[in-house]
Parts: structure tokens; sequence; C-alpha cells
């Protein structure tokens, strides 16, 4: 009643435990305010909508339709309130992104809205058509935060979701380097106001991220070319998994800031614990250091047609090395690989066929040094729909990639490595 303006009906269903459901607060400011309206009333009115937007957009759990009461102190005094740091990305990445990753999973909650617009920005080519802005009489649209371009996407719900399905993980199996964008937001950085930028020095900061009674540790080491930064093999992390295991419930009387001190400290210090490294410059190498701790502990599949196919192509190169080159045996198993990839013809029919196919699968493999992403040769292979182009064709449907050309991505990768 003194912060939100109502009590909330003892129908154990509005308030349950410590958590309220979003639409009694939106019910609250359902109406306008009174032009006549006090401060007071104002405050509390922004409260809710502040408290609801918490609920619906950042702090989500997999009810989907309450939010918690603890964010609700942090908004006692509205005019000035408390410098604290709201610890957003803890959120998704513990309780809900963990709890997601468990066996009998079948939801994941947290701020699912960032992570999408995380993976459209830097993997451009899994963004669906975005429409260009309505026209303006009064000239050119202001500069406006970052992710209001996404709200130009066309809805998906009428596309059926299977084919979605295929055709990402498709787009994810045959992914190469020139396909992702490292730092997409470069060029805004002088656009954004000062608040968005202010921690850009600690944005390296080997710190605990808290959040109440969440606390998630944070490495950037591990992704430091999303910081413009030569990525090396990064240190062991000791984690204490019970934090993991730590919940709200029975806890109403719980002082998290004693309860997790020593990470707040950790915080505290973060100037003192930022990664240094130098800029990253080209493309690494593909037997670098850094890739030789990943690929044991990555998961290197998304689906079992992708296992089959990789690991077939993986035996057939091996097979390359033990047969003397100019072979019969090893002209038959190249001409496999390039048919299984849609190539066609006979790479070893003639020496200037075999130097112009392997031009074309080196630039074609080969990775980028821009940050933009670039399109890769099409000579040879069909060419590729994009999903803007798949959906203006289809209206508003997603096209499934080609067998032959998603397999051509793969294969041509692979025989660079080789």
């Amino acid at each position: 009643m003194e912060l939100l303006g109502f009590m909330p009906a003892n129908d154990n269903k509005t308030l349950v435990g410590q958590r309220i459901l979003i639409s009694r607060l939106l019910e609250a400011i359902a109406a306008p305010l009174p032009h006549d309206a006090t401060e007071n009333e104002i405050h509390k009115y922004a409260r809710c909508y502040i408290l609801a937007l918490l609920g619906d957009k950042l702090f989500m759990d997999k009810s989907g339709d309450r939010v918690h009461l603890m964010f609700l102190e942090q908004l006692r005094n509205v005019r000035d309130p408390p410098q604290y740091s709201w610890g957003v990305v803890a959120w998704p990445g513990c309780t809900e992104s963990c709890a997601g990753k468990r066996e009998r999973a079948s939801q994941i909650g947290g701020a699912c809205t960032l992570v999408q617009y995380w993976a459209w920005a830097r993997l451009p080519f899994l963004c669906p058509r975005i429409e260009p802005p309505p026209g303006c009489d009064y000239g050119p649209w202001p500069y406006a935060p970052l992710a209001v371009k996404w709200v130009r996407v066309p809805g998906s719900k009428s596309r059926p979701s299977g084919m979605a399905l295929v055709y990402y993980r498709e787009q994810l199996v045959t992914m190469q380097p020139n396909q992702i964008v490292w730092q997409p937001y470069e060029a805004h950085f002088a656009h954004l106001p000062d608040f968005c930028v202010a921690g850009r020095g600690t944005w390296t900061a080997r710190v605990p991220l808290v959040c109440f009674c969440i606390v998630e540790a944070h490495h950037p080491d591990r992704v430091l070319r999303q910081f413009g930064l030569a990525q090396e093999r990064p240190d062991h992390v000791v984690y204490d998994e019970r934090l993991h295991r730590i919940d709200l419930r029975g806890k109403v009387e719980k002082n998290w800031r004693q309860e997790h001190e020593p990470y707040i400290i950790s915080w505290n210090s973060r100037e003192q614990r930022v990664c240094r490294a130098p800029p990253q410059t080209g493309e690494m190498a593909r037997d670098h250091d850094y890739y030789q701790w990943y690929r044991p502990v990555t998961r290197k599949y998304i689906d079992r047609n992708s296992a089959r196919l990789h690991q077939m192509i993986e035996s057939h190169l091996a097979l390359l090395n033990w047969l003397p080159v100019g072979s019969r045996e090893h002209n038959h198993v190249r001409r496999i690989l390039y048919n299984v990839a849609g190539l066609g013809g006979d790479p070893t029919a003639t020496g200037q066929a075999t130097n112009r196919t392997a031009t074309e699968s080196a630039t074609t493999a080969a990775p980028s040094t821009s940050a933009a992403p670039v399109t890769t040769p099409t000579r040879g292979r069909r060419d590729t729909a994009s999903p803007s182009t798949s959906t203006a064709r289809g209206r508003g449907r997603l096209a499934t990639a080609s067998p032959s050309t998603s397999t051509a991505r793969a294969v041509v990768g692979l025989l660079q490595q080789a």
C-alpha cells in the first residue's frame, strides 16, 4: 500500500509467496493519472510501471506472469534511487539458464530478449528480414536505443516451428568465421547516453556478478574477441557449485549483503581485475592453443545429422593423409568429398581444375579479418538464400537451406583445415 498504492487481494493467487502477478500491476496503471495527481501518487504509479517492466522484460522467471517484490525496495526513493548494480546478466546466467540445462527442464527464463538481440547482432545470418522504418513528415527519426531496430522484425507466429528449427540448425552447423560480427556496437558508442558506456573500462573485469541471492562468475577472458582483444587459452575456473543451488524459498529475512560479502568485495575491486591483452589482428590459426582447449569442452554437434556428416568427412580426410597423393585411391576419396560438397566434377581431372577448385575452396573457407559479415563466393555451387530473401519469396516463411549447400560449407571448411 505504501509503495504501490494498493493491497493485493487475499485470494492465494494475486500474491504467492513474494511474487505478485504482473497483470495486477498493469491493472493499477491502466487508467491515466489525473491532472491534479500528487507527487506521491505519481511515484506509486511509476513504481507499478517499473516493477512490471522488470518482471516482464529483465528479471523473468519460468512462471511467466509474476515478479518478485524484492525489487520494490530499490524503487522506494524514485527521485534519487540507490546506485545498485542490478546484475541483469547474472539473473539469466545463473538461475534460469543453468536450470534450463538440467536434463528434465522444458522451459527457460531470464532476459531471453537480450539473448536474442545478442545473437542477431553478432550472427546476422540468423536474423529475419527487418522491415524498413516508416516514413516521417518531420525529417529523419531521432537516434534511438539500439534494440529499437529489432522491433521491425516481422512476427513468426505463422511460421512452422519445425521448419525454423531445421533451418537455424543448418545455419549454425555450417557457420563460417567471416559470418561473425565480433564487435557490432563500435559504431554506436558515440551516440549512446553516457550511462550506457560509463563502465566501459571494467567490461573485461573478471568479477562475480551479484543480484540479491544470485552470484554468477563473469569470465570475459574466455570471449576477449568480443572486446577487440587477442584471445588466449583461459585460466582454469574454480566455482562453488553451491551458489547455483541457492534460491529464495524460505529466506525472507536473509541479508544477502552479509551472505555474499566476499563476492561484493571482489566486485568493488573490479578495476584491478581487468583482463589485459593485445588487440586482435587478423584471424586465429586453426591450431591455436585456444582451440586446443576449447574443442574438448564444447558441444561439438547440435543434431545427429550434423554429427554423422562431420564424422564421415573426417574419416575421409584421414584417408587422404594415408593414401599416396595422386594415386587412384587418393583421387577417388577427393572426388567423393567434392561430390558430397555439391561442387560437382572431378577435381583431379586436370592440374588447372585442381588448382582452381582448391583456390575457390580456400577463398570460401578463409576467415575474414573484417568485423562486418562478408558474402562468400558461390561459384561452383548453388546460391544459398539468405533469411531476408527467403522470407520475401516465401511470404514470411523461412526456406530450408538445401542439404548440398549446407554440406558444401562444412566440407570446404574441413578441406581447408586438411
